[in-house]
């Protein structure tokens, strides 16, 4: 661009003293081109529009492909265009994605490349930086897609049985007198119907087979809440383990999760951590509930959260979160040690009627002192210490 200007510079000069008509038609010609040039450029580039589609939660080892659409909506041709687009260095299987091409007038072009995601976190994609100019190269425009794109890897998730944890209690439906609660999955016989009784209940076949109306009679039940409370403070972590420990406890809050919302009990997820998405520090509680979207609303959680340095501890974690639950529920607390402090909240916590279910993933003393501790005043404690062994329950599990 600068020769460009030196060159019409020092021909207009030319041209003004030796007044050569030629030199002024030349002068006008290169001006010319180059302000048509300028305004090509800058309009053809405000006319193609980028568009992405890709899986936007995906689960550890997965691999996902983003497709990225550029459609040309002017009649100007767009001579060339470069792309660069921005992605985490923990995603990337290659360098990152580019590439250059050009658009006919009214042409969508489609590109793909692939993310490997390979560990559990919060990625933000982007931004793509989109340049384009003119065929002689008098100017060159730069745009950025300011729009934020986000990528979740969720937690591992292990069945329970592999993990050596009880599948059924001491959370689950706890069998009562009281009829007013069934449980319509569990089918414990069949009864005479009587006047009142739904239609709904009806067991046809059994009253095909005996000539009288037969009802069908559930098993009476509760269901019990279930609240994982996971502790992600940094400094309850050991310095040489804060990283796998911490990971274990996700992937076992996930665990837990998943079977729970399998089971149709009611799950919710409590922890103290640091909110990638939003840079906040605190005590994060989703309620307990049911079904798969509630699953997706734990997992999203699980997928963003880091350990905090400056979040609420974890006794008042526990008690923030155990707050809310009713008589009966059950608490699963994940956390790497039990402090004094900490075995005093879960005797508070016993005294309000809460059943407790212990994960300890860095144990700073003998693990078994503190297991026979808790079995006496009615604590289940277990332990999940090694990342391979959650390699060796997936392994059992394929086979």
């Amino acid at each position: 661009m600068t020769n460009l200007l030196v060159y019409v510079v020092v021909l207009f000069i030319v041209a003004a003293v030796f007044r050569v008509d030629f030199f002024f038609y030349v002068l006008y010609f290169l001006f010319g081109v180059y302000l048509l040039a300028r305004i090509w450029a800058e309009q053809a580039l405000k006319r193609v529009n980028c568009t992405f589609q890709y899986a936007e939660r995906v689960f550890p080892g997965e691999r996902t492909t983003v497709h990225l659409t550029l459609t040309n909506t002017s009649p100007l041709v767009v001579p060339w265009l470069r792309l660069h687009e921005s992605t985490p260095v923990q995603l990337r299987s290659s360098a990152a994605f580019e590439g250059v091409l050009s658009l006919r007038p009214f042409e969508r072009r489609e590109l793909s490349y692939d993310l490997d995601c390979r560990n559990r976190g919060y990625y933000v994609l982007g931004p793509l930086t989109v340049e384009s100019g003119d065929l002689f190269g008098f100017q060159r425009y730069r745009h950025s897609q300011e729009t934020q794109r986000v990528l979740l890897v969720y937690p591992h998730v292990v069945p329970l049985t592999r993990l050596g944890l009880p599948a059924q209690s001491p959370f689950g439906s706890i069998p009562v007198k009281d009829r007013l609660y069934e449980d319509p999955t569990r089918l414990i016989g069949v009864r005479e119907y009587v006047p009142g009784d739904s239609m709904r209940r009806i067991h046809w076949r059994t009253s095909a087979a005996t000539g009288k109306l037969q009802v069908k009679r559930f098993e009476p039940a509760i269901s019990i809440e279930g609240q994982i409370i996971l502790d992600l403070r940094r400094d309850d972590y050991a310095l040489a383990r804060f990283y796998s420990a911490s990971e274990l406890g996700i992937v076992a809050a996930a665990s837990f999760a998943a079977h729970l919302i399998e089971a149709r009990q009611s799950a919710g997820l409590a922890c103290n951590a640091l909110d990638a998405m939003t840079g906040e520090e605190d005590v994060f509680i989703l309620a307990p509930g049911r079904g798969q979207r509630h699953l997706m609303q734990m997992l999203d959680l699980l997928a963003r959260v880091k350990l905090t340095t400056n979040g609420p501890s974890f006794s008042e974690t526990l008690r923030r979160a155990s707050l809310g639950l009713s008589w009966g529920a059950t608490a699963i607390v994940i956390l790497p040690d039990v402090t004094e402090e900490l075995f005093g909240v879960f005797l508070w916590m016993k005294q309000r009627g809460l059943h407790l279910t212990v994960i300890v993933t860095d144990p700073h003393q003998a693990f078994s002192s503190f297991q026979a501790r808790a079995a006496q005043v009615g604590i289940h404690a277990h332990l999940v210490w090694q990342e391979r062994d959650l390699d060796a329950w997936r392994e059992a599990q394929e086979t």
